[in-house]
């Protein structure tokens, strides 16, 4: 099964228009999934299915997902959401229409929506694909913290921050009752979203102007990170950049400063000198040096991450 972490998309417009740049992860199921080879001929609840029917669904399914993929990764949502829903009714078709597959694919296809900015369309799966995850492992299992922090994240991109605040909170408390419950320190797989999850509800905060709340939040999801994924990670990177953002908004900003070097460092000895994550945090310290008139060092970060940006739009 294929996992793909979602960034959004960024968009430099000119020299002078750039703005920071959080880099956010929106924690979701995956793209492009395929079903297990034992789950043809097997599903309970579609017996009328034979196993020569079950196979030619799976095999048009696999097509289909291999057709999505090429088209998600050129940015061609519009070419990519039909295919997406086609393999929907390929889904429910082979497996009914509550399954963990389903629901993956259901998530997938509010991605697709989101990405055209038909937010209607995208809030109806997010919350379709949460019903089904509730229903199948209750309302408390992690599995759920995955389509709440979805539609979160679409409410925060439409600045309904009243809305997606109580599911980011939610989401949190889920892990951290799990964590509760053990006594112990949660699976990589889990603390990687534990920290994603107070990420997510950390730049909620900084979006609104909440310094405080927002501080804490950014610090342990660091934490976390360091702990779990080592000190050289790119998501390390991401939680360095954002804090980093953080300070400065508050004008901290020799510990912006401080900050943003290290996840510089980190993405251009994990990612390559030209990557667009490196693009941005090269454009939120030239930022910061001109927000402090400091133009001598702002004005070649500045070119440097333009140049990126033309080299990878080519």
């Amino acid at each position: 099964m294929l996992k793909k972490a979602l960034l959004p998309k960024l968009i430099v417009l000119s020299y002078t228009k750039l703005a920071s740049l959080s880099i956010t992860i929106a924690i979701a199921l995956g793209l492009f999934l395929s079903i297990p080879k034992q789950a043809i001929g097997q599903t309970q609840t579609q017996p009328t299915l034979s196993f020569e029917e079950s196979k030619t669904i799976l095999k048009e399914i696999e097509q289909l997902n291999q057709q999505i993929e090429e088209q998600y990764k050129q940015g061609d949502y519009v070419q990519a959401t039909p295919l997406a829903e086609r393999a929907l009714i390929l889904y429910e078709k082979l497996l009914g229409k509550e399954h963990p597959d389903v629901s993956r694919i259901v998530n997938n296809l509010a991605i697709l929506y989101q990405n055209q900015n038909k937010y209607e369309k995208a809030e109806q799966l997010f919350k379709r694909s949460l019903q089904i995850e509730e229903k199948l492992v209750g309302k408390n299992h992690p599995n759920v913290t995955y389509p709440l922090n979805n539609l979160a994240a679409l409410y925060k991109l439409q600045k309904k921050y009243q809305q997606a605040e109580p599911l980011y909170k939610r989401s949190l408390l889920i892990l951290e009752n799990v964590q509760r419950e053990k006594n112990t320190f949660l699976s990589k797989s889990l603390s990687t979203s534990l920290s994603s999850n107070l990420e997510n509800l950390a730049d909620l905060y900084r979006l609104q102007e909440k310094y405080q709340q927002a501080e804490p939040l950014y610090k342990r999801s660091l934490e976390i990170r360091q702990k779990i994924l080592g000190q050289e990670h790119p998501l390390v990177a991401t939680s360095l950049n954002n804090l980093g953002l953080l300070y400065q908004q508050m004008e901290k900003y020799q510990q912006a400063e401080q900050l943003y070097k290290r996840s510089l460092l980190i993405y251009e000895k994990s990612s390559g000198q030209e990557d667009s994550l490196v693009a941005t945090v090269l454009n939120n310290l030239a930022l910061m040096y001109q927000e402090q008139g400091d133009y001598q060092k702002a004005d070649p970060l500045f070119q440097r991450s333009l140049q990126i940006w033309e080299k990878l739009q080519q």
